[in-house]
């Protein structure tokens, strides 16, 4: 009887802790805009809810867009202003989120496939008559999905470039 009820408390004790383990991917990111850069907390999440806390540290409004590719983040097809081509082949626009103000934090839930991603600003101003592309500027960061238990590939770049 006493080993009937030592196996049993062991059981309890693994179906305890299996039920507290996080086998539900993602987690937390934080994103930061400025003039002219995007930098990520994280390079990489597995699969799963993605928590996004997104701040405007900058003076200048700002956009996130959330593009789903394989393209190194500095050589994404460009149209004619500078702004990338999100309708361009191997480049899928996910999510965009607009109108970040100087001082600006917002966050948002998106559960992301794994894959490639570039988050990019993709605001074009005219200054002094001049058309200044916030992605030519800088404004773009490589970040990856992981299936669960994959580790991200080697080509994926934390930063901007």
């Amino acid at each position: 009887m006493k080993l009937f009820l030592g196996l049993c408390a062991v059981v309890a004790a693994l179906v305890l802790l299996s039920g507290c383990s996080n086998t539900s991917g993602g987690g937390d990111l934080e994103v930061i805009l400025n003039e002219w850069s995007i930098t990520v907390d994280k390079p990489s999440l597995p699969e799963g809810p993605i928590d996004f806390t997104i701040r405007n540290q900058g003076t200048k409004d700002h956009d996130l867009v959330i593009l789903r590719t394989d393209i190194p983040p500095d050589q994404l097809p460009t149209k004619s202003d500078g702004s990338v081509d999100t309708g361009a082949a191997d480049v899928h626009e996910e999510r965009k989120v607009e109108d970040l103000g100087d001082g600006d934090k917002t966050g948002r839930t998106y559960t992301l496939s794994a894959g490639n991603y570039v988050f990019i600003d993709n605001r074009v101003e005219t200054e002094d008559s001049q058309k200044v592309s916030y992605y030519q500027q800088g404004m773009r960061v490589a970040f990856t999905v992981t299936k669960e238990g994959e580790s991200p590939s080697p080509t994926s770049s934390p930063s901007g470039s």
